[in-house]
């Protein structure tokens, strides 16, 4: 009786999971189709710039830097202070930083790394400048901070 309960047990999961393999697709070609895997895998960057709304959203956050450059320097007047002395008195070396908070600084550094990396992935890493210029829409320079360093 037990073994018959056994039995019972282990028959119905082996026959679930042949009629599973047995259900496979008719284009399935896993092991014969390597070319359309590398297809796959190899496919034009994206660029979200090519998008006219990613490029009007781009034009407002331009128009949008000096007040994000006030709320910063509202929100981290130490960092303002820090900028501006090392800017225009005394050039303080960036492992500075890193003594005075190391665990924030390390963070900070991980994460401006990996935003622009994405923003590379994605096509932003100029926030779409040369797409808005080619449009005739806001003049950007090569000083201006959203060209130079996107946040």
């Amino acid at each position: 009786m037990k073994s018959t309960r056994t039995l019972a047990a282990l028959v119905a999961p082996v026959l679930t999971l042949t009629a599973l393999s047995a259900h496979a697709d008719a284009y399935d070609c896993f092991p014969l189709c390597p070319e359309a895997a590398q297809a796959a895998a190899v496919q034009a960057p994206l660029n979200l710039c090519d998008h006219a709304a990613v490029r009007e959203v781009a034009k407002i956050d331009h128009d949008l830097a000096p007040a994000k450059r006030l709320y910063s320097i509202a929100t981290n007047p130490t960092g303002f202070a820090i900028e501006q002395v090392s800017a225009h008195v005394v050039h303080i070396p960036p492992w500075v930083g890193y003594v005075a908070n190391p665990q924030g600084a390390i963070r900070a550094k991980v994460m401006d790394t990996v935003r622009k990396q994405v923003k590379k992935q994605v096509g932003l890493q100029d926030s779409c400048a040369t797409q808005i210029a080619e449009e005739g829409g806001v003049e950007t320079t090569a000083s201006d901070p959203q060209v130079a360093e996107a946040p």
